[in-house]
Order: C-alpha cells, then structure tokens, then sequence
C-alpha cells in the first residue's frame, strides 16, 4: 500500500506524493529489516560483503520473513476464492468497457487529455494490459479452486530450509564449508561453528522476533542447521538461488 498526499504544483494543479510505502502479505503489514543487522552480519565474514552481496542477502531473509508471514497469517480458501472471484469479475466488466471505445472515441479522447504524454495510454497497450491481468487472475482463481479441492496445504518448515540453504551458498562461496555440530559424544553442547553463527545472527538481528524459529538456543539452532544440511548430503537438492548461481558460474543477472 502506498500512502499520498496532494501538493500543488508551480501549475495550479496537484500532484500526488508518496508519503509512505507499506508492503502486506495476506492483509498483514510486512515488518522493515532495518539496518542493524548488516554490520552484525558482515564481522562474520573475514573479507566482508560487497553491495551486491549484501542486496542478494537482503532478498533472501525478505524471502524467508514474507514466506513466515503467509505460514503465521493463513488466508482461509473462502476469503481468498471470494477476492479472486471478486478481482477477476471487475477486470471482466472493465476490459469490456475498455473494449467497446476506440481511439477516437470522444470518453477516452478526454481520458487521453490527462495523461502526458498520451502514449502511455494508447488504447491498444491499455487493452493489452488489462487483457493479460484479466486472463492471469481468472488463471490464478481456477488453480485455487483446484488446490482447495485437493487439500493443497502449506510447507511449514519450507522457509526454513530455503533459508538455510541459502545462507549455506554464501559461507561456502565466501567463507569455506558449511557445518553444524549438534552435541559432543557425553552430550554436551558443542560449541556453535561459524556458520551456525551466520544462522543465528541473521535469524536474532534481522527477523523480527515473532517470525523467528529455533532461537531457544545456540544449541536448538545447530541442531536445527544441522538437520537440513544432513538432509541436502542426503540426496536433497538445494534449491538453486542467487548464491548457488555464482558458486556455479552462472552470472545471476544475464543468466550466462
């Protein structure tokens, strides 16, 4: 959601002006990162971040809180048919709308006087765009409808393990091989290696507490860590992310 306000410009005329930007995920506000947590997490790494490095970073634990916000504030399959139904509806009526003018037609020559310049509102772009928005919605209701008669359900430990391995990638790209120590053989805890302490940095520093999972202890978040790089030497691919991409040679932006 983005908040404006009107302010009047050198013409006489108002414009409106962001004023806060506020992303939702299932009707929920999405809680800022804030700064704090990269200068936390770059001391970890001996030849620090780079910018990019850090983005990438950043889209990974933003992936990882999004993903905790559906799981933590589910949308029950009545409301979320009943807005998609809604959506695709009022996309129909108004690609009908738009569909009956033409260029010349007097409605949206005065439209057209609005907008400068006009081209961003060329009738043909502006159909084709609704056209496309209306299919993808009309899509997106149908594939709901199957998955609620199925019985789809969430993956609950999916961003989790996404994360983990993600965060994996990159101590292996920059750092060296990713471990994690559950208990030494009387069973005592064992000291937390520096990967669990990347996990556990970013995981108390940069999620916000109601999200967070296995921060009981150091102890619980090696155990944890430990589980799902077992699982990945088990035969479980990683999923291919921006970090498994470069350690691979791949070029995440031209793909090559």
């Amino acid at each position: 959601m983005i908040e404006v306000r009107l302010k009047k410009n050198s013409s006489g005329r108002y414009d409106l002006q962001p004023v806060r930007v506020t992303q939702y995920v299932n009707k929920v506000p999405v809680p800022s990162l804030g700064d704090a947590w990269r200068l936390a997490v770059t001391k970890l790494f001996p030849t620090g971040l780079s910018s990019r490095e850090l983005w990438y970073l950043e889209s990974v634990i933003a992936k990882y809180v999004n993903e905790r916000l559906v799981i933590t504030n589910p949308i029950t399959w009545k409301l979320m048919l009943e807005d998609l139904h809604a959506l695709s509806t009022a996309l129909q009526l108004l690609l009908g709308e738009i569909n009956r003018r033409t260029p010349e037609d007097a409605i949206w020559q005065r439209v057209l006087k609005e907008e400068a310049p006009p081209e961003t509102l060329a009738l043909p772009v502006v159909r084709a765009s609704l056209s496309r928005l209306s299919d993808a919605t009309q899509a997106a209701l149908s594939r709901a409808e199957a998955e609620k008669n199925k019985g789809a359900k969430l993956d609950y430990k999916e961003p989790w393990l996404t994360l983990v391995n993600e965060l994996a990638d990159l101590f292996e790209l920059k750092v060296g091989k990713a471990t994690a120590a559950k208990n030494l053989r009387n069973l005592a805890a064992a000291k937390p290696s520096p990967f669990v302490e990347l996990v556990w940095t970013i995981m108390t520093s940069a999620v916000p507490a109601r999200l967070r999972e296995h921060t009981a202890s150091k102890n619980a978040m090696s155990k944890a860590v430990s589980d799902v790089l077992i699982r990945a030497k088990t035969g479980k691919e990683r999923p291919t992310g921006p970090f498994r991409e470069i350690l691979q040679g791949i070029n995440p932006v031209t793909n090559k």
